[in-house]
């Protein structure tokens, strides 16, 4: 598959090294909704591209910014004008309450891009990051969790080259 043939990014939910993205996929006998769940490790920009929403979220929702202080935006879920095709964004996040163990769960409104609360050009970029970022995590690109293992045969072959 290439990233061509997705042509909306319905959800994209990371939660406890649980990745799900639900999509919509082109084919020639038309477009399909997609899911995919996945435990496997995801690029550290696919994480990063959610966690950056965080300051949207206390902005747009009429929190403080000093409320991003323990926040995670673990789910960003999309639709679509069916005129235009304009995104619109609903969040979830979650954030510790002081001096507990616990998290308080929160929900964006929805936010329509070209609403009457608007997107900032910055805000319109970071989404347009999670979507690409989640594109590619579609199409196979996961983080590189093998180096490690390349880096441990590099040094046991040093080592058996020293030992002769």
């Amino acid at each position: 598959m290439t990233p061509d043939e997705i042509t909306d990014i319905i959800k994209v939910s990371i939660w406890k090294g649980n990745i799900v993205i639900v999509y919509r996929q082109m084919r020639d006998c038309g477009e399909d909704t997609r899911s995919l769940m996945s435990s496997e490790f995801p690029r550290p920009e696919l994480e990063a591209a959610l966690r950056l929403l965080a300051p949207y979220f206390t902005d747009y929702c009429g929190m403080s910014r000093d409320d991003v202080e323990g926040l995670i935006v673990y789910e960003a879920r999309f639709t679509y004008d069916k005129d235009t095709g304009a995104p619109a964004i609903k969040m979830k996040a979650k954030k510790a309450i002081a001096g507990t163990k616990e998290l308080m769960n929160l929900t964006s409104i929805k936010l329509e891009r070209d609403g009457l609360i608007g997107w900032t050009a910055d805000f319109r970029q970071r989404v347009e990051d999670l979507q690409e970022e989640a594109r590619r995590f579609i199409c196979g690109e996961r983080g590189q969790t093998e180096l490690a293992f390349r880096r441990n045969e590099e040094t046991e072959e040093t080592n058996d080259e020293s030992t002769d």
